[in-house]
């Protein structure tokens, strides 16, 4: 990036931000889901994002380990591994198959803030891995539950997300900025959105 488009800017965990403010910033994580790595377990990839001036529109999901790459931009659709895809309908939470980190890897404010939209849905699924990325843009999953992140961490997925029909916000229903607090709600279907946002706070 710095040889081909030294204009721009980069954010990561694994380095320093650089020209953080620039019109067209990258949003890298070199292997995120580093536990997993560490351990073999099989769900740890590459993430990569880029916004332009406040919006993300490009999204790249690299699951190295099963050898899928999913690659989204807002406006132009998204493709696995070079096929269109697409986030599928749901109509309600009790039908809608949610993923979210599990009790021990967020802190317990947000685990029971996440709990009554766990239990609106029909799955729960543990992990909330980069796949996951995957499987909602791709119309295997619905939704997506999440919190402590970081820019790097979301901004891929929210692109690609987007880019494949989907809606992506905080735990307020606001449009992500690299200000957000961390916390996200990522839905297939965007008439989801507003009932799981309900569900989502109604402890708050």
């Amino acid at each position: 990036i710095a040889d081909r488009r030294p204009q721009d800017g980069c954010i990561g965990e694994e380095f320093p931000d650089h020209h953080a403010d620039a019109e067209f910033v990258w949003a890298i994580d070199p292997i995120d889901g580093t536990k997993a790595f560490v351990t073999g377990t099989p769900v740890f990839g590459t993430l990569i994002g880029l916004r332009h001036g406040p919006r993300y529109v490009l999204g790249l999901v690299d699951h190295s380990a099963a050898g899928d790459r999913w690659l989204g931009v807002v406006g132009n659709g998204a493709t696995r591994n070079g096929v269109p895809i697409h986030t599928r309908s749901c109509a309600s939470l009790d039908t809608a198959i949610c993923t979210a980190s599990g009790p021990g890897v967020i802190a317990r404010e947000h685990w029971l803030r996440i709990r009554p939209l766990q239990r609106a849905c029909r799955w729960t699924m543990f992990g909330a891995d980069i796949s996951d990325y995957g499987s909602i843009s791709s119309g295997f999953q619905d939704l997506i539950v999440d919190a402590q992140l970081g820019e790097d961490d979301w901004a891929a997925g929210a692109a690609l997300i987007e880019a494949a029909g989907g809606r992506v916000t905080d735990w307020q229903g606001n449009t992500l900025t690299p200000e957000s607090d961390g916390t996200i709600l990522a839905v297939g279907d965007p008439t989801l959105l507003e009932p799981a946002l309900a569900a989502l706070n109604s402890s708050s």
